[in-house]
């Protein structure tokens, strides 16, 4: 496999979709690679480069939001929140992340975690479907096959070749 064509490897997703399992994935069976890392951001606030092949990870939503929950405080969003409240109130309006070391991920996101992991997705699939370096991966697919996501790497890095 030669990844040469790129200069790194960003793996996007939405916050507990699995990007660290995939990141140990690709590092483990990638050893040529540059350069490899986790981000964030929403597609929104992405520049497309050529030079850089971008990886989508895509998790259910429930268990994407379990896990969030779970977590939810490192991003400021107020711990004594319930899990039904959590799932119907906008970000915006339960993050309370001003002057604080939160990560602040959401604080302007004014959509709930529903629409805000739907519109996550979708802006992400259409740059896959836009940008031969975009690919998507489906977190619980790698699961239950690891080979499935270094597979769809390689078809992605033959097109360079």
């Amino acid at each position: 496999m030669n990844l040469n064509y790129f200069n790194q490897i960003c793996i996007y997703g939405h916050p507990c979709s699995g990007l660290e399992y995939i990141l140990n994935i690709v590092k483990s069976n990638f050893s040529e690679l540059k350069e490899c890392f986790i981000c964030y951001k929403d597609v929104d606030f992405v520049t497309i480069d050529p030079s850089v092949l971008y990886v989508y990870v895509q998790r259910k939503f429930i268990d994407v939001i379990k896990e969030l929950y779970k977590i939810r405080e490192i991003f400021g969003i107020d711990k004594n929140i319930s899990f039904e409240d959590f799932f119907k109130t906008r970000y915006c309006n339960m993050c309370n992340c001003c002057g604080s070391n939160h990560l602040e991920l959401y604080q302007n996101i004014d959509m709930t975690p529903r629409e805000y992991w739907e519109h996550h997705i979708n802006t992400w699939i259409d740059v896959c479907s836009d940008n031969s370096n975009a690919i998507t991966i489906h977190y619980e697919r790698a699961l239950r096959n690891v080979d499935y996501c270094i597979e769809n790497i390689d078809k992605c890095v033959e097109c360079f070749i």
